[in-house]
């Protein structure tokens, strides 16, 4: 427990791990309420009552990969191959996670449901 507690310890792992779940989870629940909610005609069953965010998501993707690039840089580095790729392929990591946190939290709370 330790370990993981000095892992996350490091400005730099928090910008490259934390900050990217963090944003896509936001991100994806605040543009909930900002796009236009889509059509559900080629969904049946039970689940055509649920949206499952995914327009949201690939919105928030983007968003989450500027914002962890932009605070990369702030932060600084040894040379821009590092200052660019390194925080992308960490947040391209981070993104599922953050995403089904959103979807949880948006079933839980009731946001998800069209009915």
């Amino acid at each position: 427990m330790e370990l993981i507690f000095k892992f996350f310890a490091s400005t730099e792992y928090q910008i490259l791990f934390i900050l990217p779940f963090v944003v896509m989870t936001l991100a994806t629940l605040a543009l909930r309420s900002v796009l236009p909610t889509a059509g559900n005609s080629n969904q049946t069953g039970r689940m055509a009552a649920y949206d499952d965010l995914h327009r949201e998501a690939y919105i928030a993707a983007i968003i989450s990969a500027v914002v962890t690039v932009i605070a990369f840089e702030i932060r600084g580095g040894p040379e821009p191959f590092v200052l660019v790729w390194k925080p992308l392929l960490s947040t391209v990591m981070i993104l599922p996670f953050g995403y089904a946190v959103a979807l949880f939290i948006g079933g839980v709370s009731g946001m998800t449901r069209r009915a």
